[in-house]
């Protein structure tokens, strides 16, 4: 997997200075006083600012867990079938 990135990013680059642009993986590629949050961002509704907001982030993830438990299933099973069968 490593080397399949290295070559991406390799082909990526070169393919950019093709076009004539520059390619950054830099989390935070624009200097200045910028809230970046580095790939990811933090939110909220007002339930959850509320007093016992907990209780409904809780009820939330339960909610959610069900199908990532599912589909966390699901890409389980692709993957035995593939080691067993190559696809085929």
């Amino acid at each position: 997997m490593g080397d399949q990135l290295w070559v991406a990013r390799f082909m990526l680059h070169r393919v950019a200075e093709d076009f004539g642009v520059v390619v950054s993986f830099d989390p935070k590629p624009i200097p200045g006083d910028w809230n970046g949050a580095g790939a990811h961002c933090n939110y909220s509704t007002e339930a959850m600012r509320k007093d016992g907001g907990i209780q409904y982030v809780l009820s939330l993830m339960s909610t959610r867990m069900s199908s990532v438990v599912r589909h966390c299933w699901q890409l389980w099973l692709l993957t035995v079938q593939w080691q067993n069968t190559g696809w085929g």
